[in-house]
């Protein structure tokens, strides 16, 4: 019964939002439509019936002296109540009430069957999505689809922190596939319109036209090019801006050549996934544990990067000053233009209106053009002046005293006394970045703990945790040492001071910074041994091997040599020819990648690392390509334990296999894509970061060697060591390289502690051990372990460090 009462009040409230938004098409389609002309049949026989009840009955029956008795009489005939308070007495009458009831009962079922089938019909139509979408504002509609839905779509909620009701989706997609999501009850109430989304008025029946973001996926239709599907994002995301302009739109995109029209619409965001999972397989290539990096920063449940807003009041201040303001973050750069491209233009031509000079409005005009929405800055230089619509950069750790000295971080390892010498030698630079003056110099030293050691009034040195450390013990220019003793002088008016043209030239710490603190080349830890072998084939290889040979002198790159396995036509075989037939150190071994013969023909034995790619647009199944992928990495493993493993992998349900098979690194397509997608729907630039993150012109991530000297040292000595303008280290990665031989290692060693419980404990850890352990913003005193990496983050704009200081608004 409850049930039919909220059908009825559904029905009645969907009848009045209709006739409130368009009274006459209401009425129109109401009386064109079977059950309005059902419900005046049956109203009409219930009057007719009434007016002859009442006029065979009256006057000899008084119980039908009013019409409104006989209608009273003549409904509850109809329905079979029949109360039995009133009844015809003459025999027209009864004879009437006879056919009333036999017809009232059909007519009955007529009325009940239209309104049951309008219902039925209607939650029909609207599971089909051919009901269009009213009601809606400030939601978030998904054009396109792909087939991880499910998981793409919890992970968009997850980071909206919202849940389905906020959720549209619009595409052509089969619709029983679609409500197929609704089993998941995270996706229980999301609406969905089945039109073409580059279709305005599909569009608009979508609510699209009054959406706050818009996702528009590369759709993954069969029978169709890249180049179809990507045009069609173009359409969709033209007609978005048309009917809403200010909706914020994230795009992605297949083919790097289309960009330049959303670029020209004003897209926020532009998500090239497949483009920036060839440069992530590149970066792994020539940086083992580089997705494990990638994972620990943008993970979607536990990733350490993430997007704050500006605090009120900071915009005018200096990067340097921003950093220092946020205790409870690492603070890595800036993210420029934030929201709406269209908002930040508008307000940026508001602004050049109001330009006193001819010269400075070209200037801003020249700026305006250039402009991109969510554009991310790495490591400004400390003087960087910050703009209006910038967000911060960080990463949520709370490191207390990261690339700083001090006593409160916590270690992994007792204090080495030695390695205060490397931090203070570290402080004594860094503060010259730091310190806009001398005084501003002098005073850093004290907030960090250090005291500075003087004779005779004048500073001989530097007074750490009361032990001395005169200038000549420490590894500092000499011409430091006297610049610091002479400003201190100067600035405390200690007597008199001998006038030094060299010294007094240096007028602020930065200029000296500027001529003496030259960047020093990095390092890595070994030789080059063994090639990289890659296995298998894809359509973009060409292109992936191009990049791979032009950065293989690079420091990062711990092997020499490419060899390409892959089972390749002859078409393919001549492309490969045509490109890297001449060149030296690059060659192609044709065979099945899952043959013994083959891998050893290729040099298995002697190879440092293989990067197992998953063959997409060769006509195999998702299934294939990944048994395709974990029978090669085992058939590596067999064959030649000390190799480091990397494999891509589409499916997720693999990982537990190729975990098992000792496989050091591992890249999920899929994974990749939702992080992409899932941090763009966040509408925070987030997707900006990972492309630029994962681009292969900047190096914005370096995974380096560390000297075998600097194992067990702090981590503050390699800080200062790789100390340079526009670098920062982020942190170590920990159990870099081949397990086996980590573990071998590692049993090794248990095998020869004379304690039977501490063999014990040690070979249970070995049992757990895991490869390329990330630690980020590790304080100053964490001690570095055997097999570690730096993580090394570079400025995204190199050439603003070379600049002198943007003068302070």
């Amino acid at each position: 019964m409850k049930e039919k009462i909220h059908q009825s009040f559904r029905l009645f409230h969907l009848w009045y939002v209709a006739w409130k938004e368009d009274p006459l098409k209401f009425f129109i389609g109401l009386v064109k439509s079977p059950f309005f002309s059902t419900v005046l049949g049956f109203v009409t026989f219930v009057l007719t019936a009434a007016g002859l009840f009442h006029l065979i009955e009256t006057p000899a029956n008084k119980g039908f002296e009013t019409f409104f008795s006989s209608l009273w009489f003549s409904i509850v005939t109809i329905t079979t109540v029949g109360y039995g308070d009133i009844s015809p007495t003459s025999l027209w009458g009864r004879t009437l009430a006879m056919g009333v009831i036999f017809v009232g009962i059909g007519y009955t079922g007529v009325v009940t069957g239209t309104i049951t089938s309008w219902l039925v019909e209607r939650n029909q139509r609207k599971e089909m999505g051919l009901v269009p979408l009213k009601n809606l504002e400030g939601h978030f509609v998904v054009c396109g689809w792909k087939p991880n839905m499910p998981d793409l779509l919890i992970d968009i909620l997850s980071l909206l922190e919202t849940d389905s009701k906020k959720l549209v989706l619009i595409n052509q997609t089969d619709p029983k596939t679609v409500q197929s999501l609704r089993k998941n009850p995270a996706l229980a109430n999301f609406r969905f319109y089945s039109g073409d989304d580059t279709n305005v008025e599909d569009l608009k029946k979508a609510s699209a036209h009054r959406a706050s973001k818009v996702m528009i996926l590369a759709d993954d239709q069969p029978g169709k090019s890249a180049e179809e599907l990507d045009f069609q994002s173009v359409l969709t995301s033209l007609a978005i801006n048309r009917i809403n302009p200010q909706a914020y739109q994230i795009v992605e995109l297949t083919l790097p050549k289309f960009k330049l029209y959303l670029t020209r619409a004003k897209v926020e965001e532009i998500v090239l996934n497949k483009a920036y999972s060839r440069m992530l397989l590149c970066n792994i290539a020539l940086m083992s544990g580089m997705y494990n990096v990638f994972k620990a920063l943008f993970a979607l449940d536990s990733g350490l990067f993430s997007v704050r807003a500006l605090p009120a009041g900071w915009v005018g201040k200096t990067y340097l000053e921003v950093k220092g303001g946020i205790e409870d973050a690492v603070v890595v750069g800036l993210l420029e233009n934030v929201g709406n491209l269209n908002r930040r233009k508008a307000e940026k031509m508001t602004e050049i209106q109001k330009s006193p000079s001819i010269q400075q409005a070209i200037g801003s005009l020249i700026e305006l053009k250039g402009m991109q929405s969510n554009d991310p800055f790495f490591n400004p230089p400390p003087d960087y002046v910050i703009r209006e619509n910038t967000d911060l950069m960080v990463l949520e750790a709370k490191p207390g005293e990261m690339n700083r000295l001090g006593q409160s971080a916590k270690s992994n390892g007792p204090q080495k006394v030695k390695s205060h010498k490397k931090l203070l030698e570290a402080t004594l630079h860094e503060n010259l970045a730091l310190s806009e003056s001398w005084e501003d110099y002098f005073e850093n030293f004290s907030q960090q703990g250090v005291e500075l050691l003087l004779e005779k009034d004048l500073v001989v040195g530097l007074l750490y945790l009361d032990e001395p450390y005169p200038f000549p013990d420490l590894e500092i220019n000499s011409d430091l040492a006297k610049l610091i003793a002479y400003w201190y002088s100067k600035v405390k008016n200690l007597g008199e001071i001998r006038e030094n043209k060299k010294l007094t030239a240096q007028a602020s710490p930065k200029e000296y910074m500027a001529t003496h603190l030259l960047e020093k080349p990095l390092f890595q830890d070994s030789g080059r041994k063994g090639q990289l072998l890659i296995l298998g084939w894809k359509k973009e290889i060409i292109e992936m091997l191009h990049v791979l040979v032009s950065r293989e002198s690079e420091e990062f790159v711990r092997w020499q040599g490419i060899t390409l396995v892959a089972d390749v036509t002859e078409k393919e075989k001549a492309e490969f020819e045509a490109h890297f037939g001449k060149r030296k150190g690059v060659r192609l071994v044709v065979g099945d990648t899952n043959s013994r013969e083959v891998l050893i023909a290729a040099g298995v034995m002697t190879t440092k690392k293989a990067l197992v790619l998953a063959e997409t647009g060769r006509s195999k199944s998702l299934q294939e390509m990944d048994a395709q992928s974990v029978l090669c990495c085992m058939m590596v493993n067999d064959l030649n334990k000390k190799v480091y493993i990397a494999a891509e992998i589409l499916d997720k349900k693999y990982l537990e296999t190729l975990t098992a098979a000792n496989v050091e690194e591992i890249f999920l397509v899929d994974e990749f894509s939702n992080i992409m997608l899932a941090n763009g729907s966040h509408g925070r630039g987030v997707s900006n970061v990972i492309r630029d993150v994962v681009n292969l012109k900047d190096n914005t991530i370096e995974i380096l060697g560390i000297e075998p000297r600097f194992m067990g040292l702090q981590f503050g000595e390699l800080v200062q060591e790789v100390q340079a303008p526009g670098k920062m280290a982020l942190g170590l990665l920990e159990e870099a390289g081949n397990m086996y031989v980590r573990k071998s290692e590692r049993i090794h060693q248990a095998q020869v502690l004379p304690n039977i419980k501490e063999s014990v404990a040690e070979l249970v850890r070995v049992k757990r051990l895991s490869a390329n352990h990330v630690v980020f913003a590790p304080p100053m005193d964490y001690l570095i372990k055997e097999h570690s990496r730096l993580i090394l983050l570079n400025t995204s704009k190199p050439d603003l460090w070379a600049k002198p200081a943007e003068p302070k608004v």
